[in-house]
This record gives C-alpha cells, structure tokens and sequence, in this order.
C-alpha cells in the first residue's frame, strides 16, 4: 500500500517502524488529500504545511521522537497552536496568532505529533452544527459542532486524529454526525490551558479519531498519569448500567439499536445492569443556565456585532442570558454537584454506562427544529440532549459509530466510565471490541 491508501494511524505507525514509509510521505500524502478536499468540505480554517513537513524532517532525522512520531494531527482553532490563527471562529478575535502551545498540543508533539492545521470551529464553542462546514459523505447533512472541522476532517482522512473540545457533546456530536469516535475524558484530566475559554467549569479537552484502535492509542498516550487496571478482565467480568428510560424518546432505530447492542454484550457474557438516570430535562436545566452564564460572561462584552451577534445560536445565548440570574447559577452548581454524586454512585454498581450519542440521526442542514416523540425543539436543544449529562457530571465518555444507516451517516452510542478512569474506559473498548461489539453494520 502507498501512504494514500492507508488512513489508520495503527497501520501507518507500524509502516514507519519498519522503514517502508517515511513521516515526510505520510504528512505529503495527508496535505495532498487537503488539498483536493478541503475547498469542498472547508474544514480547516488553517493549513499548516511548512511546519509539518519540518516536522516530519525531524521524524525521519531521528530529531524528534515519542511513541506518536509521526502522527498527523488537525487541531480545533479553540486550542493554540505556536504561530497559527486560533480565533475560533469569533468575529471579534479573528486573525488572533497563538504565540505558544496548549498543554495538549504540547503532549503530543513532545511525543512526536505533527500538527497539520486547525480546525474550523462552530463560533467559539456556541453551536453544535458548524454550518460553514460540508459533511464529506453526506453534503445535505451537519457535520455537527462546535468541532465540526476536526470531525468532518478525519471523516475525509485528512487526518486520523483531530483535538477537540466538549462542553454539552461538541466532540461527541460531531463524532456522531461524522460517523467517526470520539472521546471526552474526565474534566481537567488533559489540561485545558491554552485554549480558548467556553465554559469553564464545562469545558473538556479530548480526541477524535477514524477508527477505536487509533482513539484508544492516542488517548492512551494522552492520560499516562492516570491509572489503569491492575489485571485483564473478560467479557464476562463486565457489568453495563442501562436506562431504556433516558432514551425513550429516540428515534425507533436508535432504541432498536440499543437492543441488538445489550444482546451482543449479553452473548458475549456480560451482564446488563438496570440503572436509573437523570433524566434529560432535569440534566438540561443545570446545564443550560451554567454554559450560558459562563460563556457571555466572558465572550458576551466583546462580541462583534456584524460577525458575531448576527449569528442566530449567539442571539438565542443572549436572549436566555437574561433571564438567568446569579441565584439560578449558584443553584445550578449545586445540582450539579448532586447530580455529579449520583452518577458516581452509579458506577458501584457498574463498570461502565451505555446509552445513545443522539436522540435522532444527524439533522439535514436548515432544520430549525425537529420533532421527537411529540414535541418540537430547536436542533441544537435536541442534538445535546444525551451528551450534555457527562459534562455535568464530568465523566470520561467515549461515542462511537455501531450501526450505518444511509450513505455517510448512522447511529453511535456512548459509553461513560467512573471519573478518572478513562485509561479503565480504553481498556473496555478493546474488550468489548473483541466480542464483536463494534460490527453491528454487518448485520
């Protein structure tokens, strides 16, 4: 296979060992596929080709070096990059040049990453659906957001790890949008300094990845100072907490789905556990009043009012910001740590949680509201509707595509683990992979 063929970071990793691709082929390879790809999809708002191609000069030197050498990375234009635009797409920071790297960034090529260039974020974290965005496979649907750029790049192969950042699901949406992984680990466990504050007692930084191999590697390389588990476990050793409840207003083949996926795991011999969750509108009501309040607070007096404030899910964002006084914020911490308790609490019981990434599949473009179960909500209301739980909670939680449903699209599921067991998280995903747990498409 020449490097254009090989999209996996597993595979490409292994080609660079043995010396039959080089990391200046696999970095030409990647840019060559952004070069025919990103004028149509337009995820990147940056591409940073000089400096990877230095980069990949000091892989192959042996200069730089790391169990990561020679990964190509596209970075989400909320998390500073030395020398690159990192405005996230905020009318009123636009041009901003980072002059250092985030801690993250830094993790990665202190292991030998290489950044190829940034991706276009949905207006500094406030939408789920990046609009300027075109889904690679699907043109009529969202790509999701607010990583919407890293998402739909890796779908295209780009790259086969993007960094993104989740504060109500915008890794995970995306993830799902785009058919692809993605990984929000527990809150604060890779440093968020040097990225562009959201919402920060929300704001996560994490991964997106083509394939589980690559997400559980690279997140792996990521949480080195957290523990992981002391012995092997089977199949058989797992318990899953399930609520049908949480999602009984999903889509009838998202609820099938979860179905075929517990007797999948039951076959495998785990055991599926009953559990009792939150519910959504409960989760909602902390979490709205808490990343509306944290995000106009600190980008609200400076928004631009021709770039910014036009923009209808900034507008939505003001108009509830009114209503939400210091009273409703204090007692929004306060549930928030309760529910945070109670989900804890949970994982006595169980190892890990499933449920659905999205109520429905991914929205076509222009769709201002959707109707589930019998009541309409704006799409972005819906879309976060399942995910913004763990950032409440601030869980480690992955989303990953189990079933196709049309060309480019289809429907992922999410599983969360206790906090700061995210490398424990890693571990399951490749044992429940090996039951067969990720080919629910083939059937």
């Amino acid at each position: 296979m020449t490097p254009s063929q090989i999209y996996s970071w597993t595979d490409q990793k292994m080609m660079i060992r043995a010396g039959f691709m080089t990391a200046k082929e696999l970095v030409d390879s990647c840019l060559e596929r952004i070069r025919r790809g990103n004028p149509k999809i337009n995820a990147l708002s940056q591409v940073l080709e000089s400096s990877a191609l230095a980069a990949a000069d000091q892989v192959d030197g042996g200069r730089l070096q790391g169990d990561l050498a020679g990964l190509c990375v596209v970075v989400k234009d909320m998390i500073d990059v030395a020398s690159a635009v990192c405005d996230g797409g905020l009318g009123y920071l636009a041009g901003r040049t980072a002059n250092t790297d985030a801690d993250i960034v830094t993790s990665l090529k202190n292991k030998g990453a290489i950044i190829l260039g940034m991706g276009r974020s949905d207006t500094g974290g406030f939408g789920i659906q990046t609009p300027e965005v075109c889904h690679p496979a699907a043109p009529e649907r969202i790509v999701g957001g607010s990583s919407g750029g890293c998402a739909a790049a890796v779908a295209a192969g780009f790259a086969p790890v993007a960094l993104g950042t989740d504060s109500g699901g915008s890794i995970r949406i995306p993830a799902a949008c785009c058919g692809i992984a993605g990984f929000k680990p527990t809150w604060g466990a890779p440093s968020v300094r040097g990225i562009l504050p959201f919402a920060p007692t929300l704001d996560h930084a994490g991964l997106l990845a083509g394939s589980v191999d690559d997400l559980t590697v690279v997140a792996d390389e990521l949480l080195t100072h957290l523990p992981k588990l002391a012995v092997n476990i089977s199949a058989k050793d797992l318990r899953i907490g399930v609520d049908p409840t949480f999602y009984d207003e999903a889509d009838i083949r998202i609820k099938q789905v979860m179905t075929d996926i517990q007797a999948v795991l039951q076959r495998a011999g785990a055991r599926i556990v009953p559990i009792s969750l939150p519910r959504p509108d409960a989760v909602a009501r902390i979490h709205d009043p808490l990343v509306v309040k944290e995000s106009m607070d600190i980008h609200g007096p400076y928004l631009d009012a021709e770039t910014d404030r036009e923009k209808p899910v900034i507008q939505s964002c003001q108009a509830y910001y009114t209503t939400v006084t210091k009273a409703d914020y204090k007692t929004a911490c306060r549930r928030r740590l309760e529910m945070q308790q109670k989900i804890e609490r949970l994982f006595e019981k169980v190892h890990c949680i499933i449920l659905p990434a999205m109520p429905c599949l991914p929205p076509k473009k222009d769709t201002p509201v959707l109707r589930l179960a019998g009541k309409k909500r704006p799409v972005d209301t819906y879309l976060r509707r399942y995910t913004c739980l763990f950032n409440v909670s601030r869980h480690p939680v992955v989303s990953l595509p189990v079933k196709a449903v049309l060309p480019g699209i289809g429907i992922s599921l999410q599983i969360a683990a206790p906090l700061y067991a995210d490398r424990h998280l890693l571990q399951w995903l490749s044992l429940m992979g090996q039951s067969d747990f990720f080919n629910l498409s083939s059937r």
